[in-house]
């Protein structure tokens, strides 16, 4: 990233990034862990995925990377606040993420889960029903492509690009259009977008 002068920050536990209209917390790792599965770090490298949650006026989205189990029980025991309509699946959808201690505390009402096809194990069965048995609707870039979530921070749609438009329990935008302008920064206006592509 040096060399091609890209500028970047290291960001960890309990830092915050902040726009106009919204806020970026990072929940997860610590800010300076030691190395991953190392004595004092027990943590695997999907483990110590980086977790944010976006603060879009009363919309909460969290982004969980590949975190499995042990992250998810060191996320809990944090006491960093998970709740979040909108949840990116960890770890794909593999039967080793999203237990439903993790699944109570976040309380999803939808869930994106990004997993390209054939691929074996992701996302599993298993993990699949908890998402069900908690009444989340499920996004999953395998079937719906590329999925997008519009948010005008009152409230937010969520629209598969191969499915077109779900709506489910109400969870409209007040604006009528959808039509955006183009965004430098996907969060960077009062109408945010966000494209999970698989």
């Amino acid at each position: 990233m040096r060399r091609q002068g890209i500028r970047h920050r290291t960001v960890g536990q309990g830092d915050t990034l902040r726009g106009a209209t919204y806020r970026v917390e990072v929940l997860h790792p610590l800010k300076d862990p030691p190395g991953p599965n190392s004595r004092t770090n027990p943590l695997s490298h999907n483990d110590s995925s980086l977790v944010l949650r976006i603060l879009h006026g009363r919309v909460k989205i969290l982004l969980t990377g590949d975190l499995e189990r042990a992250g998810e029980r060191a996320l809990l025991r944090s006491g960093e606040p998970l709740e979040a309509q909108i949840l990116k699946v960890p770890h794909h959808g593999g039967r080793t993420s999203s237990s439903l201690g993790f699944l109570s505390r976040v309380g999803p009402e939808v869930a994106i889960l990004s997993a390209g096809k054939p691929w074996i194990g992701h996302p599993s069965p298993f993990v699949l029903s908890r998402y069900q048995e908690i009444g989340s609707s499920l996004f999953r870039t395998d079937e719906d492509g590329a999925v997008e979530l519009l948010s005008d921070g009152e409230g937010y749609r969520v629209r598969s690009h191969l499915r077109g438009e779900r709506t489910h329990r109400g969870f409209l935008l007040k604006r009528k259009s959808l039509s955006l302008p183009e965004l430098s920064s996907p969060l960077a206006s009062p109408l945010a977008r966000v494209d999970f592509a698989r």
